[in-house]
């Protein structure tokens, strides 16, 4: 006898496989550590407790032992167990910066949002104050550790002191200077510290007393917390994604940040609110800048992308500006030798000229450079009375417009040698300038090529809207995060230099009425 059942009964069957399926899957896509490439960043408890006059403030929304598996799914599969244990390191040593064991005093309990508020210290010596606001997946794992972590320190010769704040209860440690009388006393009784639990889900902890009275006293506040700051709350309306959330005001973003003073002077920049995204093996940063200046050049558009899309060559250091102004921290910084006595007159001769928006390339770390300017911005021919004054004449070599000065020496065969400036020609609907010759040769005869600095500016400017776009090379990268005062500041977390696992970083700069906009990608194996 042959078993029939209704049609309905085989429907619902097959939807029922297929919701459990795709349940199963979701679900397993939840777990997974590649989820945090698309997690939407949310607004975080720990904001209603630290104060606005925090000068640097870092949410992190991602529980601490999701990085090393992170590190391990995108790196490649021999350098998983490197790339976790790395990461690692450097969890482990952000954690003991404030005086923590993140293995054996936070894994166990620690949740997924944590945070860190920073304030400058008052003077040029000292170190900043902090706040530190750690949420719990259980009740009892938070209160537990503030039992262990006060005994502990308390059976170390912590001079503690246990009183009422606010309605909660605040333990404190006045610490002890470290004299010849105590040279050999424990760093868990020489730290300052203070603790406060609310309600058995979040844990504060301070460098002094008073910082954490005041993160207890702006929670009271509206206008005194960053729950209700509305430089946070506008970034948060965009939806973001990511794994962090960041803010700064104007004091921070000097002495906490470290950039340049002249630079934040000019532009009358006044705080930071903005986001780390993790996509792949690349840490993106997208923020926004209060500023109170006008806008210095115009979007490179079209023209611009146009550039970009018709460079074949690769070179270490790649720069996209609208205007002149924008491209002087270029060459007078990393690529400053591009600049010297080495590059020739041209490429200052085209800068004079007007060239907007300019691609311009770093091709070796002495001299050769390659340039792109849109047709007729400038002309080949209104180059000739700048280089005539410094002493170069102007010639046609093929299709090539070629700039020399004649030595006066003759080689072997009796021939005038001369030295060349550099030349232009035509390709793919642009001007491309440069000092070599084989270079600009080599651009204007290759066709559908898709360089990896190319590449990487298109990742942080998609539509074209930045009035300055920069992409450096691993070697370059890191010659330029080497004097960055927080990148040296995580190297001594991590104790290893986190230098030779970048390999590129791409920065694009957008004005955008009140504020500048920042994207930047630092591109890991």
């Amino acid at each position: 006898m042959t078993l029939r059942l209704p049609l309905a009964a085989l429907l619902a069957i097959s939807i029922g496989l297929a919701a459990l399926g795709l349940g199963g899957w979701w679900w397993l896509q939840q777990r997974s550590p590649l989820s945090l490439q698309n997690q939407l960043l949310h607004s975080p408890a720990a904001a209603q407790f630290l104060p606005r006059s925090a000068n640097l403030t870092v949410y992190l929304e991602i529980s601490p032992s999701q990085l090393p598996a992170y590190g391990r799914a995108v790196a490649p599969s021999r350098q998983r167990a490197a790339a976790s244990a790395g990461l690692s390191q450097l969890r482990d040593g952000l954690f003991q910066a404030a005086g923590l064991d993140y293995s054996t005093e936070l894994s166990e309990w620690i949740g997924k949002d944590s945070a860190v508020a920073l304030t400058a210290a008052p003077g040029a010596k000292g170190e900043p104050g902090w706040v530190l606001a750690l949420s719990s997946r259980n009740p009892q794992g938070a209160r537990q550790f503030l039992q262990r972590f006060w005994q502990a320190r308390s059976l170390a010769g912590g001079d503690l002191d246990i009183s009422s704040y606010r309605g909660l209860g605040l333990i404190s440690s006045r610490g002890q200077a470290r004299n010849t009388a105590n040279a050999s006393a424990s760093p868990l009784a020489t730290a300052p510290l203070a603790t406060a639990l609310v309600n058995d889900e979040l844990v504060l902890l301070a460098s002094s007393r008073g910082l954490l009275e005041q993160a207890l006293d702006s929670s009271q506040v509206d206008a005194l917390n960053q729950a209700h700051d509305p430089a946070l709350g506008g970034w948060l309306a965009q939806k973001p994604v990511g794994v962090a959330l960041i803010r700064s005001d104007a004091s921070g973003l000097s002495s906490l940040l470290g950039l340049p003073a002249d630079w934040l002077a000019a532009h009358k920049l006044e705080g930071l609110v903005g986001s780390l995204r993790l996509q792949g093996a690349s840490l993106q940063l997208e923020t926004a800048l209060a500023s109170g200046a006008p806008g210095q050049g115009q979007p490179l558009g079209l023209a611009g992308q146009q550039l970009l899309n018709n460079l074949q060559l690769n070179p270490p250091l790649l720069a996209l500006a609208s205007g002149d102004s924008l491209l002087d921290p270029l060459l007078s910084g990393v690529a400053g030798s591009q600049a010297g006595s080495n590059a020739g007159p041209l490429l200052p001769a085209l800068r004079q000229a007007g060239a907007s928006p300019l691609l311009l390339a770093k091709l070796a770390d002495q001299g050769p450079w390659l340039a792109g300017s849109p047709l007729g911005s400038p002309e080949a021919e209104a180059l000739d009375g700048p280089m005539a004054a410094a002493g170069y004449g102007a010639a046609e070599l093929g299709e090539l417009r070629v700039w020399s000065q004649l030595t006066g020496e003759s080689d072997r065969q009796g021939q005038l040698q001369a030295n060349l400036a550099g030349a232009s020609g035509l390709g793919q609907g642009q001007r491309w300038w440069s000092n070599d010759l084989v270079s600009l040769r080599e651009q204007l005869g290759k066709r559908g090529n898709k360089p990896a600095r190319r590449q990487q500016l298109e990742a942080v400017n998609p539509e074209a809207k930045a009035v300055l776009a920069l992409a450096l090379d691993g070697a370059h990268s890191r010659q330029l995060l080497q004097h960055w005062p927080l990148w040296r500041g995580l190297q001594l977390a991590a104790a290893r230099p986190l230098g030779p696992a970048v390999q590129g970083l791409a920065l694009a700069l957008t004005e955008e009425q009140d504020q500048l906009v920042i994207n930047a990608r630092l591109d890991f194996p």
